[in-house]
């Protein structure tokens, strides 16, 4: 008998509020119909009923009792769910994306998986969606590809889609000059928008770089702005023939160059490495049996030494002390050497600037987003005074994407971990969304303070929140809920301050005399802010929490109590500190945030320490920060130049950096290479060895387990590989997360959530002892069941022929969830919480202290979590990198 093909699930646009508890726990948001079927349980007022907000805050926060299981109705939870849309009252600040192609392109569904047979929707791949898997994978590195750099075509190929006529009206708008102009000055600072226009229609491309100057970094190719100013190459152009022949040709020849380089100026300075036209030689690709493509189909396009970019990084400051009151739009993309002291030191000499553009610089991470909006908006401050442009800013930090799958990878994974996007590799000590929402906490506060636009859809910096591994609609919500805490920290809804009178009025508000804002009184006040401050926990927490565990890390002794974190300055929940930052001075107290903000500076991913130390020096750090004068002033010149009355020339590097820029160079491609190949080598005569001695069998397991140690390390500096830092933990444990984690939980949670038959990407549903298995027992599929894409009869399965990564699942029997011993192996903890004596008794719990360990919190893997019913988590919305970036 033929088996029955099942259906498969369409690629959702975004997971909707009717796809059951599943989905809805994992969402961490207030259903809409809480009592219905597949809702959040009975919902019951958490303020008193004589509490009402303006309406345009919205609605107080509410509990939802839940039944954590369906025969247990005497069981019940009471938790706290992050409010819906609908109850967030009428202000917008316009964070969702709005089109719903948008929303499809950053689904967790479309990102190709090297470990699942359909990387779309379980079937076979078609040749265009194997054309964008490669373009996904190995990017800039495709055959006939697309882009030379960024906003630069290549002349050879066309698009990959068909060409159409475009409107005359449209054509006549970009034709026509002040229209154009106004539309580039607000596209500048959106680099999404920028690339979404550029990639739409070629045409209109074209037309837009005529206006503009791109700069060559790889070829060192500045128009000789970096050598002379533009009132010298106007006197060289316009200069009289001189009588002598030599002379006068080599002044033919100058004046030609000066003309060439004056027709090609522009106000708008795009510096970015350009690839030749000509892509490397084809090779044979190789694709696994699920058509996940392991290599290119053409070599990969050598980079720019760093030796080169540290020449170009000088031509830069040269260019901006000789010709930097002629820009106004600066756009710096893939800059190895960019660092914030090195913009300190640039825009001062940039008097028209305008909009500034960082993008995919190295050393210029997400860590370095507060200090960069804090270097701009002093530099704005002086400008206001000096009556000069406000700098618009844009940024990407630079993502992390992991190192690529090599053969028999996918099977092992044995170098490869996952993508993390925001670190290089996992650390066991970083919660991602606990860190990213600290850090969008004190961004968005400067963002404000500095009228800047980083947040919105159609920047490059949300472009980069977009891609990060989280879960669907978790980083919009995020922000929502960032940016209500910031409209009630500004009372928009209300004056907060004292109050005429000592009336409490029912509704909690009331008009006094002189004011048009209405007054809050203290108790609604307390109310609202719990209510902000919770619905941001939950968000970033991916799951409801309990109603006791958010009143003890809101409150003190029944007042609203919020932790201050010395660096960033701002203040929030205790969820975002560890317990072992809460010890400590309250001097000296860091935010989740700011650690991995500080971690971010110094890690060893492609010498990126050094790196650093080097690019730090020009210009200094701190109270030792030198002016780009002083810089240039005092550049190393050449051992056969070290006379001081011979000056370096305009446009040349220190040539101290630039031999340690080389020296950096030979260290990756030479010397760390063959100290990996000699590790290797020295591995494998020890595996060959066989020594009876128990002693000498002993020391050389340990030298192989120290020499395994170092092949991981440099593997992880060549990028190439990554290191397991947290073990054995399964992936629901993982605080760290990846996008492989993501997929494999959002596909799972559809599944689930769809009911037994349903393929989501074929993703095996096995019953170990996570949560994720003990869902698929509650929902009534057996534990024989070999439930890969399409369902398959039963067999017997040999665990040692399965795949590493799916021994996760194994002992199909049991359903039991973690113990105690492997939820303790995390070594971060987070949240302390402080237990107000209106919700306990003395009997339950110690008396609090102030900045101190948790005491009585019911914790998990050292968090301070909620108990919510067994069900999986969902992944965030994978953002594919746009085409058009470096």
């Amino acid at each position: 008998m033929a088996q029955k093909t099942l259906p498969t699930i369409p690629l959702p646009d975004e997971v909707s509020y009717t796809q059951g508890q599943a989905n809805q726990t994992s969402f961490a948001l207030a259903p809409e119909f809480p009592t219905a079927e597949g809702g959040g349980g009975v919902e019951k007022n958490l303020f008193a009923k004589s509490l009402q907000a303006p309406k345009s805050f919205g609605k107080l926060a509410h509990i939802n009792v839940i039944t954590f299981h369906p025969a247990w109705d005497d069981i019940t939870g009471n938790f706290v769910f992050a409010r819906n849309r609908k109850s967030t009252g009428t202000i917008k600040h316009g964070l969702y994306r709005r089109n719903k192609h948008e929303r499809a392109r950053y689904s967790p569904l479309r990102r190709p998986d090297p470990r699942t047979q359909g990387n779309y929707d379980g079937r076979e791949l078609t040749a265009l969606e194997r054309r964008f898997c490669d373009i996904a994978v190995n990017y800039p590195d495709v055959k006939h590809g697309i882009m030379k750099a960024p906003f630069n075509f290549r002349t050879t190929t066309t698009f990959v889609f068909p060409e159409q006529e475009q409107s005359c009206t449209m054509m006549e708008v970009f034709r026509t000059f002040e229209f154009r102009e106004l539309i580039i000055q607000h596209l500048m600072p959106r680099f999404e928008d920028l690339t979404n226009l550029f990639s739409s229609c070629q045409a209109i491309a074209k037309l837009l770089q005529s206006d503009w100057m791109h700069l060559d970094s790889s070829r060192l190719d500045f128009l000789n702005l970096d050598m002379c100013t533009v009132a010298d190459m106007e006197k060289e152009r316009d200069a009289a023939p001189d009588d002598n022949e030599e002379s006068q040709a080599k002044q033919v020849k100058q004046a030609k160059r000066a003309k060439i380089c004056l027709e090609k100026l522009s106000s708008t300075c795009i510096i970015s490495p350009i690839r030749k036209e000509r892509q490397g030689k084809p090779q044979t690709q190789v694709l696994t049996e699920n058509d996940y493509p392991l290599n290119s189909q053409v070599k990969p396009s050598r980079k720019t030494p760093l030796c080169v970019a540290m020449h170009a990084h000088y031509k830069l400051m040269h260019l901006s002390y000789l010709n930097g009151n002629l820009l106004k739009d600066l756009l710096l993309i893939a800059q190895p050497w960019m660092t914030v002291s090195a913009l300190k030191g640039i825009i001062p000499a940039m008097p028209k600037l305008r909009n500034l553009g960082v993008h995919n610089c190295f050393l210029m991470n997400f860590g370095v987003t507060q200090e960069l909006l804090q270097a701009v908006n002093t530099h704005n401050e002086a400008r206001q005074a000096q009556n000069r442009p406000h700098i618009a800013l844009d940024f990407t930090p630079f993502y992390y994407r992991g190192p690529g799958w090599q053969h028999g990878d996918h099977v092992t994974g044995h170098t490869h971990f996952g993508e993390f996007g925001l670190v290089p590799e996992e650390w066991d000590w970083l919660d991602t969304p606990r860190a990213l929402g600290a850090q969008l906490l004190a961004i968005d506060g400067l963002c404000y303070k500095g009228k800047q636009d980083l947040l919105t859809p159609g920047t490059g910096f949300r472009s980069f929140l977009d891609r990060l591994p989280l879960r669907p609609y978790q980083l919009p919500n995020m922000l929502d809920a960032i940016a209500r805490i910031r409209d009630l920290n500004e009372e928009k809804h209300g004056r907060t301050g004292s109050f005429s009178r000592p009336v409490v009025c029912k509704t909690g508000m009331d008009k006094v005399q002189g004011f048009k804002k209405p007054v809050i009184n203290p108790k609604l006040l307390r109310a609202m802010q719990i209510t902000v401050y919770s619905s941001f926990m939950v968000i970033c927490n991916g799951r409801p929490m309990k109603e006791k565990e958010v009143l003890n890390l809101l409150t003190l002794a029944g007042h609203f109590k919020l932790e201050k974190c010395h660096r960033c300055l701002v203040s929030m929940p205790a969820y975002f500190f560890t317990q072992a930052q809460q010890r400590r001075d309250p001097r000296y107290v860091l935010c989740h945030g700011c650690e991995l903000g500080h971690a971010l500076l110094y890690h060893i991913y492609r010498l990126n320490d050094e790196r650093r130390e080097t690019a730090e020096s020009i210009f200094g750090v701190g109270s030792q920060e030198r002016t780009l004068q002083a810089v240039l002033k005092n550049i190393a010149k050449p051992a056969q130049f070290t006379r001081n009355a011979i000056r370096s020339r305009p446009g040349d590097p220190d040539i101290t950096l630039w031999e340690k820029a080389q020296w950096l160079d030979m260290q990756m491609t030479v010397a760390i290479p063959q100290k990996l190949a000699d590790t290797k080598a020295a591995i494998k005569i020890l595996e060959g060895k066989r020594t009876r001695a128990w002693h000498k069998a002993r020391q050389e397991e340990l030298r192989k387990k120290e020499l395994e140690d170092d092949q991981r390390k440099l593997e992880f500096v060549l990028a190439i590989g990554q290191r397991n830092r947290c073990g054995g933990l399964s992936t629901e444990n993982r605080l760290c997360r990846s996008w492989e984690h993501e997929i494999k939980e959002y596909r799972t949670a559809l599944a689930l959530d769809r009911g037994p038959g349903y393929d989501t990407g074929n993703v095996p549903i096995r019953f170990g002892r996570s949560g994720v298995g003990a869902v698929a027992a509650m929902m009534g599929l057996g534990a024989n069941t070999n439930y890969i894409g399409v369902c398959k009869p039963a067999k017997e399965v040999d665990p040692t022929e399965e795949d590493e990564w799916m021994l996760e699942y194994s002992n199909l029997s049991q359903t039991t969830t973690e113990t105690e011993d492997s939820i303790e192996s995390t070594s971060a903890s987070f949240g302390t919480t402080r237990q107000s004596p209106v919700e306990t008794t003395p009997e339950d719990t110690p008396e609090p202290k102030h900045n101190g360990p948790a005491y009585g919190a019911e914790q998990e893997n050292g968090l301070v979590t909620s108990e919510v019913p067994e069900a999986p988590e969902v992944a965030g919305v994978q953002a594919q990198p746009t085409m058009m970036s470096e």
